[in-house]
């Protein structure tokens, strides 16, 4: 035998075995593992120890042999609160659609996403306790329905930056969401119904937002705001709730708007809570025992501003408070403006005169909505407020629709180029024709941005004039902003300055006027006048070229 042979015989080949060895005693161990009931735990390479996972997946049909490739103990999970628990600060909690029954605490910063609030139901295991309690900042959930707790289904205990996001929240036994001494918190887009108390009670807390939500048929009032300041509350439907719509007990600063306040018993109640600006609802059909909107005796330097105030019952507005209450601008339900017998001196609109309002103080032939004393309602809206109003256009190419961003726009019309003088006309292209309209409840000396969106795209280039006697045409296009060629144009008029035809910084704007573009042929921009002037000649021209080549033609023949 060579040495080389021998050499590797003696040194190398033991080791083989004991190493065939010990592969069968580990492959005997991994075989054991299953039976004896011991998880294996990822070693360096695939898991490093002590790490837990930023995205956890829960589902309550996953189990130890089947998790949907996801790693058992580690980030898949049957329950919610073992996903929360092996989460890292941060992550993610997916949760799969399925029904849960068990109190969940949320105890760190992450999101605890469902499949759907529609697919993902979550009821609480201790009927006595909340489903969600967050007792960390930075808290998103989003994506559950959310029930059966005699508690609220959402508790928020000193809190900020968390999100309570498109759930179902209903049936609880007390209120939908509670939220308790937190701030800069967001509740959108949820359903919150059927709840034995408020749908959202904010106790002692200042700037949440609490967005685009329906919140109908709870036991108490829809939403509760009660000494705090500076929240947020619009863009909701807020419908046949137990108790008020909104009920604001000794909480001032806040921003009540564009939300739909409907049926309730009583639509917005303000207790001893000042300067709260309540602006562009839709209140609504609210019946006793109070009214449309409510004002205690404590309540001071509220303000109630282009709101839809129609069919509530004894009243719209009913003031108790000493301190007359800035209702100007609103619509009762009617043009003649609110009911109002309290007084002497009777209201007049523009209808009979122009407005009288520094000197009124009733309106016995109002068929609006009822006021109480103590409430400045003059002047009102003439017709309902909406944020867009839409016209056809008089040359027939469609509908036109105008947006302010502030103030009410009323009288919006449509007017026909022809019955404006023709002295003055610029030579333009006026294909939709002109528009009137008037901006009211507006600071006096107060600039609006009217976004006009029109029928078709209008040329890059695009002037705006109006006609106003006895100035005749005036060309505002310096007010015009966007201006890009599609069919959006934006429009800065200033009240009292240019654009504003009547003249005056009163906060009123009166508008006539219209888009117009010159007309381009051969790639040259010819007013309109000339093109005309002009077609006779085009024609010929297009007549000769066509004779031309009828007769090269020929020739070739």
């Amino acid at each position: 035998m060579g040495k080389t042979k021998w050499y590797l015989r003696r040194h190398c080949e033991p080791n083989l075995r004991a190493k065939r060895r010990g592969g069968v005693a580990i492959l005997l161990a991994l075989a054991l593992v299953p039976s004896l009931g011991i998880v294996a735990v990822p070693m360096a390479g695939t898991v490093e120890a002590n790490t837990q996972a930023t995205g956890v997946w829960v589902d309550d049909n996953y189990t130890l042999g089947s998790c949907g490739g996801h790693m058992w103990g580690y980030d898949a999970f049957d329950n919610i609160q073992d996903g929360i628990d092996n989460v890292a600060d941060d992550g993610t909690v997916h949760v799969a659609a399925g029904t849960y029954n068990e109190t969940v605490e949320v105890n760190k910063e992450l999101t605890l996403q469902g499949e759907g609030k529609d697919v993902v139901t979550v009821t609480a295991a201790d009927s006595d306790d909340y489903v969600f309690e967050v007792t960390a900042h930075n808290v998103t959930i989003s994506g559950f329905n959310i029930t059966g707790a005699q508690k609220c289904g959402v508790y928020l205990d000193k809190r900020r930056h968390c999100e309570i996001l498109h759930n179902i929240i209903t049936a609880n036994g007390d209120d939908g969401i509670y939220i308790d001494k937190s701030s800069d918190n967001t509740i959108s887009g949820n359903g919150i119904t059927a709840n034995g108390g408020y749908g959202i009670y904010i106790n002692k807390s200042s700037d949440n937002t609490i967005s685009g939500n329906e919140i109908t048929a709870n036991g108490d009032d829809g939403i509760c705001l009660h000494k705090g300041s500076d929240n947020t509350i619009s863009g909701n439907g807020i419908t046949a709730n137990g108790g008020y719509g909104i009920y604001i007990d000794k909480d001032s600063g806040n921003t009540i708007s564009d939300n739909e306040i409907t049926a309730n018993d009583g639509g917005i109640n303000l207790d001893s809570s000042n300067n709260n600006d309540i602006s562009k609802n839709d209140i609504l059909n609210n019946s006793a025992p109070d009214s449309g909107i409510h004002l205690n005796s404590d309540s001071q330097g509220n303000a109630i501003h282009l709101n839809n105030i129609v069919g509530n019952s004894p009243y719209g507005v009913h003031n108790e408070a000493a301190e007359m209450v800035d209702a100007e601008n609103n619509w009762w339900g009617d043009a003649s403006g609110p009911e109002d017998t309290s007084s002497a001196i009777d209201c007049k609109p523009p209808s009979e005169g122009g407005w009288n309002c520094d000197v009124c103080d009733e309106n016995p032939d109002g068929t609006g909505d009822k006021v109480s004393d103590n409430v400045n309602y003059c002047p009102w809206l003439l017709e309902q407020y909406a944020p867009t109003k839409s016209t056809g256009t008089a040359t027939g190419t469609g509908s036109a629709s105008f947006s302010p961003d502030t103030g009410a726009l009323e009288g919006l019309t449509a007017v026909d180029e022809g019955d404006l003088p023709e002295e003055g006309k610029p030579g333009l292209e006026f294909l939709h024709g002109f528009f009137s309209f008037n901006i009211v409840g507006l600071t006096p000396g107060q600039m609006v941005v009217v976004t006009i969106t029109l029928p078709e795209d209008v040329p890059e280039g695009t002037e705006y004039w109006k006609y106003h006697e006895p100035e005749g045409w005036v060309d505002v296009t310096s007010l015009l902003g966007d201006d890009d060629g599609d069919n959006v144009l934006t429009l800065a008029v200033t009240d009292g300055g240019l654009g504003d035809d009547d003249g005056e910084c009163n906060g009123i704007i009166v508008d006539q006027g219209g888009p117009g573009f010159y007309i381009h042929v051969g790639g040259e921009a010819y007013p309109v006048n000339k093109v005309l002037i002009l077609m006779p000649w085009i024609a010929l021209g297009i007549a000769v070229i066509a004779g031309v080549a009828v007769v090269l033609r020929r020739c070739r023949v």
